[in-house]
């Protein structure tokens, strides 16, 4: 997902407010996200998460489901190498 279909989903839910606001940092912006509107729409969600997900897949980064099936792996092969069974 590019910076422009992000900013496209967040325009069609009203979630791309224009207009003049004060931040809580006393900064001043020409735009706000409400990420509340744009995520009360499951689809959108999937969209973004996705989009962002696709973004962060070169990290190299886990979800907690992959941990805990390679912690698993790891406890299996750890038991089985090094057992007292002998």
């Amino acid at each position: 997902m590019t910076q422009e279909q992000a900013l496209q989903l967040f325009e069609q839910t009203g979630a791309l407010l224009k207009g003049h606001f004060i931040l809580r940092s006393g900064l001043h912006s020409r735009e706000f996200f409400q990420c509340a509107l744009a995520l009360q729409e499951m689809p959108i969600v999937e969209k973004l998460g996705a989009g962002l997900a696709d973004q962060l897949k070169d990290l190299g980064a886990r979800t907690r489901s992959e941990e805990r099936r390679v912690g698993k792996e790891c406890e299996v092969v750890c038991r089985s190498r090094w057992s007292p069974s002998q």
